[in-house]
């Protein structure tokens, strides 16, 4: 049975409540796993757009349901992740937005001195008004900002734990497009 964790802060500008449940997984043949997850968190503000000379108040709901799935032999693994985060705010329904993110590693050990680690991310955001580009003014739009980001990276090393030395490369690519 899942344990439930219950979390409450206050402080000057924000009350917020949040449930979690630790997620069970689902264990197939050979190392296989998934895992879903999922969790709500209510929240009031009086600094919607995080400015001071503007109190804006309001209630938000903020719920994030997620799924790994992956494989996995204590040495080696493969994984697939998804998680959505949708907010949504109760007086001003334009502020409301949904990220979707898909994430995958590999991590491979050909054998103990030649190691291979591969990472994909893709993910679809949003960048809150008054944050960031809007960070002075968030009358500048209308709207969160939605924007792309990509993230890809590998790795590759030589040698073995316990040599004095290790040889490592690396490779990373990172786009972010509004």
């Amino acid at each position: 049975m899942p344990k439930a964790h219950k979390a409450v802060s206050l402080n000057l500008i924000r009350l917020q409540s949040m449930e979690f449940y630790d997620p069970a997984s689902l264990s197939g043949t050979r190392g296989i796993q998934l895992i879903p997850e999922a969790t709500v968190s209510l929240q009031t503000t009086d600094n919607l757009y995080f400015q001071t000379d503007n109190t804006t108040r309001s209630n938000l709901i903020w719920f994030k349901p997620s799924v790994k799935a992956g494989w996995g032999d204590g040495l080696n693994y493969a994984w697939l992740a998804y998680q959505a985060q949708i907010k949504s705010v109760s007086q001003f329904k334009q502020d409301d937005y949904s990220d979707h993110q898909l994430q995958a590693i590999v991590k491979y050990d050909v054998h103990s001195k030649h190691k291979l680690k591969l990472l994909a991310d893709l993910s679809s955001l949003h960048q809150e008004r008054g944050i960031g580009l809007t960070e002075r003014n968030y009358q500048l739009i209308d709207s969160p900002l939605n924007y792309l980001l990509t993230n890809l990276s590998s790795s590759y090393k030589y040698g073995a734990e316990s040599a004095k030395a290790m040889l490592g490369i690396g490779l990373a690519y990172s786009k972010k497009q509004y």
